[in-house]
């Protein structure tokens, strides 16, 4: 663009340091011409021209300009008419003007005359930049407008139909691909030639991988669902998940089996590549605790009520903890408990496992009522001759009011121990009832009593204890109806003055003792007392001669005089003694004339005392002398004069006895006044010598006149000592008092196999045996309930040792302790000529678990035995003593028994098996048997039915703890039978 202007210059006007003495006036003309615009298209050249001044002193011009008229911030100096100007920006309006000078610069002219122009843009030239060219979707580029010159409008083309007209926009490539981006600009200056143009190449990006879960924390079986949320194009999936699993599929499920702390990760590929990092998720596996629970045999019964509590807990259970609610606690995964009280209870089981521990309780689970009493009866001397005084006992258990006895003969009792006697012969059944405050129960004993014809025998018993100066109780082996006792005198062991004391005279039995005289110590060593027990009244020897057995009172010190219910032919010898305790200082009775119709008596206490003696009983036998031989028993009745004083005297026998008899002496009269008892020693089957022994109360002297001594021995005809006793006896769980029927010194017991009654499996079970007797009952094995009903069971008792039968055939009875669940030898004392048949039973409950024994290997030499348990159980038995039977298989009569022993070969399985007893029995007999043989190794007990007098079935029956198998294989099985 060109441009002209004209500028005026004046003439130089004086210097501010010279004073000029002419003024210039002529007029100047300046061209401006405007250059082209240079390479910068920020401004612009231009060139000005004015006209020359014609003033000699005008060295140059100095043109100066600016963006505001008349203020000039710039200046050029210039020797010609004429000045190039750069650096102008396009756009602007400037001002200009020029002034002549000197060469001093001591002259200015005035300024010429201003002109002005306006710069003029150029055309823009589009241009930009990129923040990046190339990526992966989704790309953002910043794009930076670069275009020169002056621009108020942009447009931008990103190459996907997408535009802009900001001058740097921001712009998203969303889809992968190659895109040409053009910038268009213009302007003042117009529109840019051509457009700017560039490539943004986008590429397919990976894919991110993310995921959910339906859970991170749980218990084992843990189920998780994972599902993908990757983004991006995805191909496949590759799941790790933590426990040594992995997937390829999109979204797996996976249960975790094991508790552990497991990483599950997922990569993705698709076609940008594979995920640059793992999603990963912490899964925690723990063992879920246990869940308890558990079942219970029954909720409602009676008292002692027995339970089974079984442990079904779910999830893994290491140990449970039972509270019964009463008190009782217990562990394990089964407990048995017995409530002994009635009541309503609750049961917890608490079950702990690797996980932890629960609780069930089971609120007011069990209710146990009051049992009703159980009528159970026994009683002694039950067989016998008329008239029969059977002393009855009741056994009855349970919370008990009111008792009824029904004899069976008409006659009732309420007495809750009653005597009863049968008058006439017979066969009687026994019922007793029982009611009590939670409900009532009778239970009948056919031919329970069996009374024989009247016996025109004499009713005595004779026999002989060790006694001190502790009561002691004697128990009859026989009946009486309403006994006399008499017994003296005691032998001289002790050396200490002393009496012997009867009291609390029975059907039954009587107590005695040995009681020094008052002024000693009272503490006697043992002595031997003989005593004669016999009915009361008058008996009639079979040789004529009269006996007479009676009581009487008596008290104070004097002599007394008593008659006999009938006068003797000839004189007897009387017998006496004090038999009650109603004044407790020591006494003895003298006796003094006797004759056919009665005799004297007075009660002697030590010399010291003269108050007299209390009331007491005075018991007595007057006996013609005689000798001969009474129901089996020898006997010799005599007396002799002067037998006795302070020095000892012989009494001789006469003929003597085969072995030591029994010996019963009373002094007859009373030739010595003082205070005297008798003693004896050296007793033999030909004599013994007698002492007249005065006691000391009230002086050291014992001299005692000679007196005369009734006397009486006593031997049974039979010596042969009695070994056995076998009995039959009814019982169910509870304990049963079996009272034996003869004496024994330690007796051994064996009682098998129970009847079929109730088929719940049980054992027999014995405790507490005793010379007298032992207890016995029926025990279900621990897994049932423990209640089972009555059962028949045989036993047999026998003397502890070796015995020779008649026919020579050997028995061996003995005990010995065992435990544990294993078998062990044991050896007889002596071997057997040939091999025996084994008996044998655990007889004592050390050990409360259900128990029974199992032989087998029986030789001459011995046997191999163990303790069974119930199946589940297997810690093995506490020690327990084991009583065992060997007998030779034989047959023939002991102690007046008919018997027969022997072994059958597989004589007994799971199935009922028949035992035949030969010829048999006229009646239905005593039945023993004992497997000999463990073919079958589960725990199994013998159990009979249908015994008759020719045989009997057996069953070998295993207990179902474990499993509900009772296959047995067929034992040998060891037999006998009684009668």
């Amino acid at each position: 663009m060109n441009s002209q202007h004209t500028l005026r210059v004046d003439t130089l006007g004086q210097s501010r340091h010279f004073q000029l003495s002419f003024s210039l006036w002529a007029m100047l003309f300046m061209l401006i011409s405007v250059l082209a615009m240079s390479a910068n298209a920020a401004a612009s050249d231009l060139t000005l021209a004015w006209n020359w001044v014609a003033d000699s002193r005008v060295t140059g011009y100095e043109l100066h300009y600016g963006e505001a008229s008349g203020a000039y911030s710039k200046s050029l100096q210039s020797a010609t008419n004429s000045q190039a100007v750069s650096g102008l920006e396009a756009g602007k309006t400037y001002y200009f003007a020029v002034k002549a000078f000197n060469s001093d610069r001591s002259l200015d002219s005035p300024f010429s005359n201003e002109v002005s122009t306006t710069i003029p843009y150029p055309a823009p030239e589009a241009g930009f930049t990129m923040s990046a060219s190339s990526g992966v979707a989704p790309l953002t580029v910043a794009f930076s407008d670069t275009s020169t010159s002056k621009v108020d409008n942009w447009q931008w083309s990103f190459g996907d139909g997408a535009t802009s007209s900001q001058s740097s926009p921001t712009y998203t490539f969303t889809t992968p691909g190659t895109y040409t981006v053009s910038l268009m600009v213009s302007g003042p200056g117009g529109a840019a030639l051509k457009p700017a143009q560039a490539v943004v190449t986008v590429a397919t990006p990976a894919p991110l991988a993310a995921f959910v879960m339906s859970g991170s924390a749980g218990q084992t079986p843990f189920v998780v669902q994972f599902t993908d949320r990757s983004t991006g194009v995805i191909d496949s999936w590759e799941w790790d998940l933590g426990d040594g699993n992995t997937s390829t599929e999109r979204s797996p499920s996976h249960v975790y089996l094991k508790a552990g702390e497991y990483l599950a990760s997922l990569r993705v590929r698709g076609p940008g590549g594979v995920s640059a990092q793992a999603a990963t998720a912490k899964i925690s596996v723990v063992v879920p605790p246990p869940v308890a629970g558990f079942s219970e045999s029954a909720t409602s019964g009676v008292a002692p009520m027995s339970l089974v509590f079984t442990d079904v807990s779910s999830g893994d259970v290491t140990a449970c903890e039972w509270d019964f609610g009463d008190g009782g606690r217990a562990t394990g995964s089964q407990a048995v408990w017995t409530y002994q009280e009635p009541g309503t209870y609750s049961v917890t089981l608490k079950v702990t496992g690797a996980g932890g521990s629960d609780i069930m309780t089971k609120t007011n689970l069990v209710t146990v009522a009051g049992p009703p009493p159980v009528a159970d009866f026994d009683a002694a001397n039950r067989v016998g001759n008329a008239p029969l005084s059977v002393a009855f006992r009741d056994l009855s258990s349970g919370e008990i009011s009111q008792v009824t006895w029904n004899f069976g003969d008409g006659q009732i009792s309420a007495e809750r121990n009653p005597t009863h006697v049968y008058e006439e012969a017979g066969s009687y059944d026994v019922t007793l009832s029982v009611t009590g405050p939670h409900g009532d129960h009778s239970v009948t004993k056919s031919a329970f009593v069996e009374v024989k014809p009247k016996d025109s025998s004499l009713p005595i018993e004779v026999g002989e204890v060790m006694v001190d100066h502790t009561w002691q109780w004697v128990e009859f082996g026989r009946s009486f109806i309403d006994p006399v006792v008499v017994a003296n005198p005691p032998s001289i062991n002790d050396a200490a003055s002393a009496v012997v004391r009867i009291s609390g005279v029975e059907s039954t039995g009587f107590w005695i003792r040995i009681q020094e005289w008052d002024y000693l110590d009272g503490e006697h060593g043992f002595e031997t007392v003989s005593y004669v027990a016999m009915e009361k009244g008058s008996h009639v020897l079979p040789s004529g001669e009269r006996i007479e057995a009676g009581t009487f009172t008596q008290s104070g010190r004097w002599y007394s005089s008593f008659g006999f219910a009938e006068a003797f032919p000839t004189t007897p010898v009387v017998f006496a003694g004090v038999s009650s305790t109603n004044d407790a200082k020591a006494v003895t009775t003298r006796v003094r004339d006797v004759t056919a119709q009665g005799f004297r008596v007075r009660m002697d206490e030590q010399e010291l005392l003269t108050a007299g003696h209390g009331a007491e009983t005075v018991s007595y036998i007057a006996w013609q002398p005689s000798q001969g031989t009474l129901d089996g028993l020898q006997f010799a009745v005599g007396m002799k004069a002067k037998g006795a004083s302070d020095q000892a005297s012989t009494l001789s026998f006469g003929d003597g006895f085969a072995e030591i008899p029994v010996f019963l002496a009373h002094m007859q009269t009373a030739n010595g006044g003082d205070p005297t008892a008798l003693r004896h020693r050296n007793l033999s089957a030909t004599g013994v010598e007698l002492i007249a022994q005065e006691e000391q109360s009230k002086d050291a002297e014992m001299t005692h006149l000679a007196e005369d001594v009734g006397w009486a021995a006593f031997q049974n005809e039979d010596q042969t000592p009695k070994i056995i006793e076998v009995g039959e006896v009814v019982v169910d769980h509870t304990w049963q008092w079996v009272e034996f029927g003869r004496s024994f010194i330690d007796p051994v017991v064996v009682a098998n196999p129970p009847s079929l009654n109730d088929a719940a499996s049980a054992v027999v079970r014995i405790s507490g045996v005793e010379p007298t007797g032992f207890w016995i009952r029926i025990q279900e094995w621990d897994y049932l309930d423990g209640e089972h009903g009555f059962e028949t069971v045989s036993y047999v008792a026998m003397e502890k040792g070796s015995h020779v039968l008649p026919s020579g055939e050997r028995i061996e009875a003995g005990t010995f302790t065992q435990s544990g669940r294993w078998y062990s030898s044991f050896g007889f004392a002596e071997a057997f000529p040939t091999t025996p048949v084994v008996f044998a039973g655990v007889s004592s409950t050390n050990d409360a678990k259900a128990v029974t024994t199992r032989v087998r290997d029986v030789t001459a030499q011995g046997f191999r035995v163990r303790m069974d348990e119930q199946e589940l159980l297997t810690a093995g038995h506490g020690a327990e003593t084991v009583s065992y039977i060997a007998w030779q298989p034989s047959q023939g009569t002991l102690d007046g028994l008919q018997f027969a022993v022997g072994m059958k070969a597989k004589g007994a399985s799971d199935q009922a098996s028949t035992l035949s007893f030969g010829d048999g029995f006229a009646e239905i007999p005593v039945f023993l048997a004992h497997m000999q043989t463990a073919n079958g190794g589960d725990p199994t007990a013998l159990r009979h039915r249908n015994l008759s007098a020719t045989g009997v079935e057996l069953i070998a029956q295993e207990e179902q703890s474990k499993d509900a198998e009772m296959t047995h294989l067929a034992e040998d099985v060891a037999w006998a039978i009684f009668q």
